[in-house]
């Protein structure tokens, strides 16, 4: 199904050589990474299904700016309302509802690994680790499939992480820790827990420190607060708590959302991502809203952001002290590291 395999593998290898040196990240355990990573996701069950018009295999085939133009063809079809392909797409989300499966949710979390190839999400991930303390454990919320949890790992031998998210991403997460590097699962607590509704994140466990990547977005206004006091409470005093996340300012304006997720999945593409125009297809209909108008009946997306100034009000309103703030995504998001005092 899949040609020329090791050529594109050795590509993608020698690709991250320079983005690892570039985003001064240790190129060994960078390039080790992502070259075993491709590998597995050559290998595994392909988000599919039956299409005219998209393409199974690695999207990268011939050229970067060939491949560029492919990704943004698929997110053009996908913001247009009766296009084929965004047809194609309304009918798999439908047939998943109907059989009772939650297979669609299973083919975001696989395409969603694309990001982890991206430079712009590799320059986060370099800094993320450098705020965070290279010892104890880390809680990882809205962890995914695990890729930034799994670097930071990779990147301070003295540090473990503990992982909260959907127990379909948890899964992903553990398969791919014993398919990257077995023998080291003991350093990756799974912890199933979906922070939207809030609930408490189970145990009585306190960590050295706490990251939240792109996930407070996606919370309804109540559900903010009582999740950062959450985290507030399962951190040591001294803990530091690093959050990254979309500003609305930036990803309000639905022009520029699309432009920076388009970004991001080019670059990754240009990259050495090995994932197909089905991942593509995937992410943007679960990005713009297309996957919720499908599966809710037309219910539109809620996405509800916060503006630079009530993000640090939240944060102040849930205990923390902000000890620094920083652009990222060429100033789509802020990161910024706090203190628990």
């Amino acid at each position: 199904m899949f040609r020329n395999q090791r050529t594109r593998l050795a590509l993608a290898l020698c690709l991250f050589v320079g983005v690892a040196q570039a985003a001064n990240l240790p190129p060994p355990f960078c390039t080790l990474y992502f070259a075993r990573l491709s590998r597995v996701i050559v290998k595994a069950r392909p988000v599919y299904w039956p299409s005219r018009y998209l393409s199974l295999g690695p999207l990268l085939r011939t050229n970067h700016t060939e491949a560029k133009q492919r990704v943004r063809d698929i997110v053009a079809a996908i913001y247009e309302p009766n296009s084929a392909i965004g047809k194609e797409i309304d009918v798999h989300l439908k047939q998943g509802i109907t059989k009772a499966t939650s297979n669609w949710l299973h083919d975001y979390f696989r395409a969603y690994e694309i990001f982890y190839y991206s430079p712009p999400y590799l320059d986060v991930v370099r800094r993320i680790h450098e705020k965070l303390p290279a010892r104890g454990t880390i809680l990882d919320l809205g962890s995914g499939t695990g890729g930034l949890g799994q670097l930071l790992v990779v990147a301070s031998p003295d540090r473990n992480v503990a992982q909260v998210d959907h127990e379909m991403a948890l899964g992903i997460s553990r398969d791919r820790l014993a398919e990257l590097f077995p023998g080291e699962e003991g350093r990756v607590e799974l912890i199933p827990h979906y922070i939207n509704p809030i609930t408490k994140i189970p145990g009585t466990r306190q960590y050295e420190g706490a990251v939240m990547n792109h996930t407070l977005y996606a919370l309804k206004h109540p559900a903010k607060l009582a999740a950062l006091k959450d985290v507030r409470a399962k951190l040591k005093s001294g803990a530091t708590f690093v959050v990254n996340e979309p500003l609305k300012e930036t990803a309000g304006r639905e022009e520029q959302y699309r432009a920076w997720m388009t970004g991001v999945m080019e670059q990754a593409f240009t990259n050495g991502s090995p994932h197909s125009e089905f991942d593509v297809a995937i992410v943007m209909a679960i990005a713009n809203g297309r996957a919720t108008r499908s599966l809710r009946g037309d219910a539109p997306l809620e996405r509800p952001l916060l503006t630079e100034a009530e993000h640090e009000a939240l944060f102040r309103e849930a205990g923390f002290v902000l000890e620094s703030k920083e652009s990222t995504y060429d100033g789509f998001s802020r990161l910024w590291t706090l203190r628990v005092p």
